[in-house]
């Protein structure tokens, strides 16, 4: 269904003479191989947040083995340096997977001598105490395992740079909003309320976020089950508009 709804999405867009260069996906197999043999113009990136999950979910799995509790202080860290690594490579895989190698050395408190690429940590001389991995143990073997897999460095050489799905999510959050998936909808009704979705997510995606008296920006703190106890900052934004009223 995936790669029907892609393989639509680009034809229309083609058909009204506009051309992709660049593509952001999850990593669906099957739209990756149709991407590389059908769309060889076009630079096809990962989701980061799709990568980090896959991650996050085994480096979960391992730090609930009895002794193996350290991998849980550091999978926040290991993750936000998944980010890291493709913010600032600038969609330069071999830089990337440098950076992201990295990390193997950097969990056992050493900081250069990486590789030709990325010799050294880019982050200040850390002054407060942590707790570190010895190299040859089981838990940093096992982890390290994880971080090295040849499947994840294949995926972190793609991921992207600049958009993410995150917008898309959105926008299908909104479906949910005007057609419920517990509820049946004929074609007519369910292609009305695609409409409405449709052009309420385009009327309120860009809109500016809310200030107070002072002309501050507004942020909220949440604190999402996904993040199991950890904080969120979010932009609180300003309310959503509706179109034009007629009268």
């Amino acid at each position: 269904m995936e790669l029907e709804g892609l393989k639509r999405g680009l034809k229309r867009l083609e058909n009204s003479n506009i051309k992709v260069t660049t593509l952001v996906t999850d990593r669906h197999l099957q739209i990756q191989k149709w991407v590389r043999e059908k769309c060889t113009a076009t630079v096809h990136y990962f989701d980061i947040w799709h990568v980090a999950k896959g991650l996050k979910k085994r480096l979960t799995t391992l730090s609930k083995k009895k002794g193996y509790s350290l991998v849980s202080k550091w999978l926040r860290s290991i993750v936000n340096h998944l980010y890291w690594v493709a913010v600032s490579s600038n969609g330069n895989g071999e830089e990337a997977l440098a950076k992201w190698e990295s990390v193997a050395n950097h969990i056992v408190g050493i900081h250069e001598g990486h590789s030709s690429t990325f010799p050294k940590c880019a982050h200040p001389p850390i002054v407060t105490e942590r707790e570190w991995f010895t190299a040859g143990t089981p838990v940093y073997e096992e982890l390290s395992d994880i971080l090295e897999s040849s499947y994840l460095k294949k995926d972190i050489k793609k991921l992207s740079p600049i958009g993410q799905t995150s917008s898309l999510e959105g926008y299908h959050s909104v479906v949910n909003h005007f057609a419920p998936k517990m509820f049946h909808f004929g074609y007519e009704a369910m292609r009305s309320r695609l409409r409405l979705a449709a052009m309420h997510f385009n009327e309120n995606a860009n809109r500016a976020q809310a200030t107070d008296k002072s002309g501050d920006p507004q942020y909220s703190i949440c604190f999402p089950k996904a993040k199991q106890g950890h904080h969120t900052l979010r932009k609180i934004m300003s309310n959503s508009t509706y179109g034009e009223k007629h009268m």
